[in-house]
């Protein structure tokens, strides 16, 4: 195998900066959980915010700003199910970040090639893949009126993560444009082989 083939393969991967988080996170990365709390379900978001003000209501398409060094609580509202989220937050150039989920069958940390990191959570219903070695199944989906937990876990004091619950479809063009991007480039380098 060329040397200029195998440095070309590896500024792919970088420049992709996609990489599969580690389910279970040693703790010296930064980990952002997303759970269900034993028992959250609410009849709605101003059912949930009356019995408890610190509650978060989210709705498909719906953006959020939280608190990464804290635990925030979030009621699912309107009448669409959310099947996918979008987490942004500075990340720290070098960083290694890891996801976690008994929601969603999988999250992956993005790089974007700059300093902003981004977490997709996604998959389901199916095992859970994401989860640390606790393994079963996860719904893959949060249905209106259900809560959930979203917690950071070293991250420096103050950082702050948007997170967004976007269309199905949103998250399926992106992860199309990474494949078809690997695919050229996969083309190119076997061009320039030859």
């Amino acid at each position: 195998m060329k040397f200029s083939r195998l440095l070309g393969t590896a500024a792919l991967i970088l420049s992709l900066g996609m990489t599969a988080a580690v389910a279970h996170a040693d703790g010296a990365d930064p980990t952002v959980k997303i759970n269900k709390p034993v028992g959250g379900v609410d009849p709605s978001c101003a059912d949930a915010q009356a019995a408890d003000p610190t509650i978060v209501c989210l709705t498909q398409d719906g953006t959020a700003t939280i608190n990464l060094n804290q635990i925030t609580t979030f009621d699912v509202g309107g009448t669409v199910p959310i099947t996918s989220f979008e987490i942004t937050f500075p990340g720290v150039v070098g960083n290694f970040y890891n996801c976690f989920s008994d929601i969603f069958t999988n999250c992956y940390s993005v790089n974007t090639g700059t300093v902003t990191e981004l977490f997709l959570f996604m998959g389901g219903p199916g095992a859970c893949e994401s989860n640390g070695s606790a393994g079963g199944q996860c719904p893959g989906v949060l249905d209106p009126g259900t809560e959930f937990t979203v917690q950071g876990i070293g991250f420096p004091d103050g950082a702050t993560a948007t997170l967004q619950a976007p269309e199905p479809s949103t998250i399926a063009l992106f992860l199309g444009g990474l494949i078809a991007l690997f695919a050229f480039s996969r083309k190119r380098s076997a061009a320039l082989q030859s």
